[in-house]
């Protein structure tokens, strides 16, 4: 299993363009704004589901948000 919680704050402030990974499937694209992924596979399908934009969207509630998600995943709940 990857390593939960890699970004902070300040690397999310300072991020340019890219994709940044938080681990556990939630990653933050860089583009002409910042948004929240959250990537999974389900029944041998790799998806995407956008949690909404940085700030309006915090790191902590994105967590919160991809913690949830996860756990629907685990039971096969797409």
């Amino acid at each position: 299993m990857t390593a939960l919680n890699k970004l902070t704050d300040i690397k999310i402030k300072n991020a340019t363009k890219g994709k940044y990974s938080d681990g556990g499937g939630l990653m933050l694209r860089v583009a002409s704004n910042k948004q929240w992924i959250f990537r999974f596979t389900i029944h041998s399908k790799r998806s995407e589901m956008g949690l909404g934009t940085y700030p309006s969207i915090s790191l902590s509630e994105a967590r919160n948000l991809a913690t949830k998600y996860r756990l629907q995943v685990s039971e096969g709940i797409n």
